[in-house]
Formats: C-alpha cells, sequence, structure tokens
C-alpha cells in the first residue's frame, strides 16, 4: 500500500562517542496517509450526521465508521496526489 512516504522527514545530527564520529540519520516519522487521515478526521468529527446511515448498514459503531471514512480521504488524497505528480511530469 501506498502510504505516502514520510509527512514530515528531518534529518536527525547525531555523535557516536565509541568511534568519535558524527553522522546524520533520517527521522521518517508518520506516513503522509496518517497525516492526510488526522486531518480529514478533524472535518468529519465536526459534522458526524452523515455517518449515521454507514453506522447502520454495516453495523458499525461511530467511531469505527469515522475512522474508516478518514482513511477513505487519505486514500483518494494520495491517488489524486500521484495523479497529479504524473501529469506535471
Amino acid at each position: 500500500m501506498n502510504d505516502g512516504g514520510p509527512a514530515f522527514p528531518r534529518l536527525e545530527r547525531e555523535y557516536d562517542s565509541m568511534i568519535n564520529h558524527e553522522f546524520w540519520r533520517t527521522e521518517k516519522g508518520m506516513s503522509l496517509r496518517n497525516w492526510f487521515a488526522g486531518m480529514a478526521l478533524m472535518g468529519i468529527t465536526t459534522k458526524p450526521q452523515p455517518l449515521e446511515g454507514v453506522v447502520n448498514k454495516f453495523n458499525l459503531t461511530p467511531c469505527q465508521a469515522v475512522a474508516i471514512v478518514a482513511y477513505d480521504v487519505a486514500d483518494a488524497m494520495l491517488i489524486e496526489r500521484e495523479k497529479q505528480r504524473e501529469m506535471s511530469g
């Protein structure tokens, strides 16, 4: 599954005193998919009433329905992001 890669990668400088050497390592952090889902979650939870049909139809808890929809939004965003990258070259 494409998770979009790291959302907020950063380089961290470390020092190893055993070998007296400084080096850089990449800290990946959360995936872009998780960040997109979290951002979608904020919007979804402001008006969760439209999810009542999903809750009833699939016998889900409200929290399960919100999580499923948040990740569906994130996956759709990653798909569209990839299409835009392909179109731009």
